[in-house]
């Protein structure tokens, strides 16, 4: 019966007998890859729908401080594009915001953000 039919649970791997040990334990560490890399790849899909529907804003800057990844709704709130990927995320938030206390975002910008951006992202002043 082939697999796609409905109700089919199938099988991954088949071994003929008689079979070999060696071959026996090297088929099931790979179904046991196979099966941690779906659970790390459903996780991961669920965490990256849960980001982009978020009423919080959520930003990805690499370690200069440059501007990777944004939520639609950081998006909306620093009023972002396309080309402003790759930017300078200060330069970013500067088209539409006062960076106050600016003592605490210029030590900000000193470290990259490294430690500092999620206090500081609520900072934010239109």
């Amino acid at each position: 019966m082939p697999r796609d039919w409905p109700g089919c649970a199938g099988a991954d791997e088949f071994l003929s007998k008689p079979f070999d040990s060696v071959e026996l334990k090297t088929r099931l560490q790979t179904i046991a890859h196979l099966g941690r890399y779906r659970r790390l790849i459903a996780e991961r899909t669920r965490f990256e729908w849960m980001v982009e529907q978020s009423e919080e804003g959520y930003l990805v800057l690499d370690a200069n401080g440059l501007l990777q990844y944004a939520n639609p709704r950081a998006s909306a709130l620093l009023v972002l594009t396309q080309v402003d990927l790759g930017r300078p995320f200060l330069e970013v938030a500067l088209r539409s915001y006062r960076l106050e206390p600016s003592a605490l975002w210029q030590q900000w910008a000193e470290t990259k953000g490294l430690s500092r951006g999620r206090a500081l992202w609520s900072s934010l002043k239109p």
